[in-house]
This record gives structure tokens, C-alpha cells and sequence, in this order.
């Protein structure tokens, strides 16, 4: 199972894709049945293997590693992952949480 993944991470690095980087951040809070709050960050890298990513042809293959964080004070959990679009609305996620 890891020697398929580890072919197809490098297969990605040496073809010519077009990438982006995306980073996001938020905080949530709430009063009701507790008062609690968590602020997070998720980054990714998206990197598209097929078809020209744009608006006006929205099928496309995307793969997307990511991870996020996040953080009530109290509880502590992250979030390590694998995105795999083969088409751009149908998507495969493979990943770790730890909390």
C-alpha cells in the first residue's frame, strides 16, 4: 500500500503541474450547552495532474496535501492528509488525526 502512494507522490513532483498554495484560518466559539472556542489553521498545496483548472472547464484532476491544526486551550488535535480528486467534484481522503 505505501510503495503506490510513494510512486505516485513522485510521479506528481517531476511532472509539470500548475500549483497553488492556499492558507486559511478561523476561531469558533459558543455559549450554549458550554462556553467554548477553537481557533484552527489548514494549509494546503493544491496541485492539478489533469485538465486546465479554470471556471470555464471545471473537470479537472486535482491532488491536495494538507494539514490542519487546531487548538481550544484544552484540547489539542491535528490533522495530516491526502487529497485525491481524479475528477474535480469527486474526491478520495486519506489522512491521520491525532487528538
Amino acid at each position: 500500500m505505501k510503495k503506490p502512494m510513494l510512486v505516485l507522490l513522485l510521479s506528481l513532483i517531476v511532472l509539470p503541474t500548475l500549483a497553488s498554495f492556499d492558507l486559511s484560518t478561523g476561531v469558533s466559539a459558543r455559549s450554549y450547552p458550554s462556553f467554548g472556542g477553537e481557533v484552527f489553521v489548514d494549509a494546503g498545496y493544491n496541485s492539478v495532474f489533469w485538465g486546465k483548472g479554470d471556471k470555464k472547464k471545471p473537470l479537472y484532476g486535482l491532488i491536495r496535501p494538507a494539514i490542519t491544526v487546531a487548538s481550544s486551550a484544552v484540547v489539542n488535535n491535528y490533522d495530516a492528509r491526502i487529497e485525491f480528486y481524479p475528477i474535480s467534484v469527486l474526491g478520495i481522503i486519506r489522512g491521520y488525526k491525532h487528538v
